[in-house]
C-alpha cells in the first residue's frame, strides 16, 4: 500500500469528514481518515469556496420521527402546491385527470448508469413521465427522459465530434433528421476514454491531501454541451404542462437530503441569453453534485435559501442517504396528481444488479493468509451501500403499489450477455478486462447493449406488482 507522507506537523480533516451523515460514518471513510491521521496528512485538502450565485429550489426531505423512522416526508416547498399552481387555468391537465399518469424513479450506481440508458432508449412505449427523479448518474440521466421523444433541432449538429468524444455511429439519426433528445441519453455514456468522464489524480495519497481522487471537469463540459439552450426551454417548457424532474443531493453542512427542482434551474436559463451561462452552470452543479462520491470527486457549493447563514453549502452524492426516492417530492393529500387520477404507475430503473458479489475461493480477497485493510474497508462500504438501496427502493415500491402499477428492473444478468455479438466476450469479462479503468468504456457499452435487450423482451422489467393493466381510462401523460 502507497503510504502518505507525513508533511510538517499539523493535520486537516475537512468538513466533508467531519459530517454527521452516516454513510460518511461508515467504515471505509472513517479508516481511510484514520490512516491519514496516523501518517500525518499536513494542510487543508481542499478550500472551501466563500460566495455563490448558484441559489436552486430546494425541497427538504425529513424524517418523520412522530410518525415512524422509515416514513418520509417533504417539509418546506412542495411539488403538490407547484404542480397546482400550474394546473389553475391549465384546460389540457384537466382532460388528463381521467388517464394514467406515469412517474419514473432513476437510481444511482456510476458507470452502471449505462444500463439504464440502453434500457431507457429502446423501452418500446416509453409514455412522458409527469415526474422523474433521479439520484447521482440518475440525475444525469433525468434531464434526457424528461424531454425524450421531442427531436433535436438541426443547429445542434457541431457537438457530435470526436473531438467532444460524442461522435455518433453509423446509423444513428442525425439532428434535423428524426434524432431525438433520448437518443442522447446512450450516446452521453458512450465514451472512448474514461477521461472523458472523470481525470484520475491518484489513489489514497491524493485523496487524502487534495479531498478527491479525480475532477469531474470532463464531464461538466460534456453536460454544457448537451444541456443547450434549446434543451433548457424544453424542460422548463414541460414544467409548464404541470411535470416535475428533481434531483437528490446531500447538503454535508447539516446533513439534510434535498430534492432540488430542476424545472426551476430550466426556467432560469431559459429566461434569457444573458444569465444563461451562470443558470446552466447552476444546473450542471447540482447534477455533478448528485454524482459526487466521497474522496472519488470534489463536493460542490451552492446557496440554501432556508439557511443563508452557512452560504454556500457544501453537497454531495444524493445516494449519501437514499438510493431513488419519488415520497418526497409528492404530497398524496394536496397533490392533483394523486388525488384526482384513477391511478399513479410508477418505473424504477436500478442501475446496478443490487447485489454485493460473493467471495469465492478464487477471489483475491480470499488469498493467502492475511486480510487487506482497504479491502476490508471497501467491501464494508459495499455492503452498506447496497442496504441503503434495497431499503429505498422497497420504500419506493410500497408507495408506488398503493397507488397504482409499480415496475422495476435492474442489471440483473447483465455478466452473461455477450458483446458486440453471442460470440464475443460477457459484461463481467469485459467488467474484469477493464475493472482499473474508471468509466471502462467496452464495459459500457457491453451494458447500454444490455439493457437494449432487456427493454426488448416480452417482459422488460424484474417486477411488476400492483393494479392490473386494464385498470383506469388511458396509459398516456399529457
Amino acid at each position: 500500500m502507497e503510504q502518505v507522507a507525513k508533511a510538517g506537523g499539523g493535520t486537516c480533516i475537512s468538513r466533508v469528514a467531519r459530517g454527521r451523515d452516516p454513510f460518511l460514518a461508515s467504515l471505509v471513510w472513517q479508516l481511510l481518515l484514520g490512516l491519514s491521521l496516523a501518517f500525518g496528512v499536513a494542510g487543508c485538502a481542499q478550500q472551501r469556496i466563500h460566495t455563490s450565485s448558484c441559489s436552486p429550489r430546494l425541497l427538504p426531505v425529513k424524517l418523520d420521527r412522530g410518525a415512524g423512522m422509515d416514513v418520509a416526508r417533504a417539509s418546506g416547498p412542495t411539488y403538490s402546491a407547484a404542480i397546482e399552481a400550474n394546473a389553475r387555468g391549465n384546460a389540457q391537465l384537466e382532460a388528463a385527470r381521467g388517464t394514467t399518469i406515469n412517474h419514473l424513479v432513476l437510481s444511482g450506481g456510476g458507470k452502471w448508469g449505462s444500463f439504464g440508458a440502453g434500457f431507457l432508449h429502446a423501452l418500446p412505449d416509453r409514455p412522458v413521465y409527469r415526474v422523474v427523479t433521479g439520484v447521482s448518474t440518475g440525475a444525469l440521466q433525468a434531464s434526457f427522459v424528461f424531454v425524450g421523444d421531442q427531436e433535436v433541432p438541426a443547429g445542434r449538429a457541431s457537438i457530435y465530434s470526436p473531438t467532444n468524444d460524442l461522435a455518433l455511429a453509423e446509423g444513428d439519426a442525425r439532428p434535423g433528421e428524426g434524432r431525438r433528445f433520448i437518443d442522447d441519453l446512450p450516446r452521453a455514456y458512450t465514451v472512448t476514454r474514461s477521461e472523458s468522464v472523470i481525470l484520475r489524480r491518484g489513489g489514497l495519497v491524493t485523496a487524502a491531501r487534495r479531498g478527491a481522487a479525480g475532477d469531474f471537469a470532463p464531464l461538466r463540459r460534456r453536460l454544457e454541451l448537451l444541456l443547450d439552450p434549446d434543451t433548457m426551454a424544453r424542460i422548463a417548457a414541460a414544467g409548464d404542462a404541470s411535470r416535475g424532474l428533481y434531483v437528490g443531493v446531500i447538503d454535508v453542512d447539516t446533513g439534510d437530503a434535498y430534492a432540488v427542482d430542476m424545472v426551476d434551474l430550466a426556467r432560469q436559463a431559459s429566461a434569457g441569453t444573458e444569465g444563461f451561462r451562470a443558470a446552466q452552470a447552476c444546473y450542471i452543479d447540482v447534477l455533478i453534485a448528485s454524482s459526487s462520491e466521497p474522496l472519488e470527486a470534489e463536493p460542490v457549493f451552492f446557496n440554501n435559501a432556508q439557511l443563508p447563514a452557512l452560504n454556500p453549502h457544501m453537497y454531495m452524492d444524493g445516494g449519501a442517504r437514499f438510493g431513488v426516492f419519488l415520497e418526497e417530492v409528492l404530497d398524496a393529500a394536496g397533490n392533483p396528481a394523486i388525488a384526482r387520477g384513477p391511478r399513479i404507475d410508477t418505473a424504477v430503473v436500478v442501475n446496478g444488479d443490487m447485489r454485493v458479489p460473493i467471495y469465492t475461493a478464487d477471489s483475491p480477497a480470499r488469498r493467502g493468509e492475511r486480510w487487506d485493510l482497504l479491502q476490508l474497508a471497501n467491501r464494508s462500504k459495499d455492503i452498506l451501500v447496497d442496504q441503503v438501496y434495497n431499503f429505498s427502493v422497497d420504500r419506493v415500491l410500497r408507495f408506488g403499489g398503493e397507488r397504482g402499477a409499480v415496475k422495476l428492473v435492474t442489471a440483473r444478468g447483465y455478466a452473461d450477455h455477450h458483446y458486440p455479438g453471442e460470440d464475443g466476450p460477457t459484461c463481467a469479462q469485459w467488467r474484469s478486462t477493464e475493472q482499473d479503468i474508471p468509466f471502462p468504456p467496452i464495459f459500457i457499452k457491453c451494458l447500454i447493449n444490455f439493457g437494449r435487450w432487456r427493454a426488448a423482451q416480452t417482459e422488460p422489467y424484474d417486477i411488476v406488482k400492483g393494479m392490473p393493466a386494464d385498470t383506469g381510462a388511458g396509459t398516456g401523460d399529457n
